[in-house]
């Protein structure tokens, strides 16, 4: 893709512009958010806790921009994008 545009810039004498997502900023509200979450769950025994430290940390580990447009947008979001819920068309 990058060839052909380059091709067109180059046949039609026209700059093409070139944009990149940038979903860093999200990324580091969601971690915030993540790092400050107070909610509370119940064990086996009822015992009320606060979710757990472990998911907690996994989450925070992971959520780091790569660099990929796409796979920082599945980070951000927390999932993969299916039939039922498009986020990238």
């Amino acid at each position: 893709m990058y060839d052909y545009l380059a091709y067109l810039e180059q046949t039609l004498g026209v700059s093409i512009t070139r944009l990149r997502a940038d979903f860093s900023e999200q990324m580091a509200n969601k971690r915030l958010f993540i790092a400050r979450d107070q909610r509370m769950g119940r064990d086996k025994s009822g015992k009320r806790l606060r979710w757990t430290n472990k998911a907690e940390r996994r989450a925070l580990a992971v959520l780091h921009a790569t660099g990929i447009a796409y796979l920082d947008l599945c980070l951000w979001k927390g999932r993969l994008p299916s039939r039922k819920r498009q986020f990238r068309t």
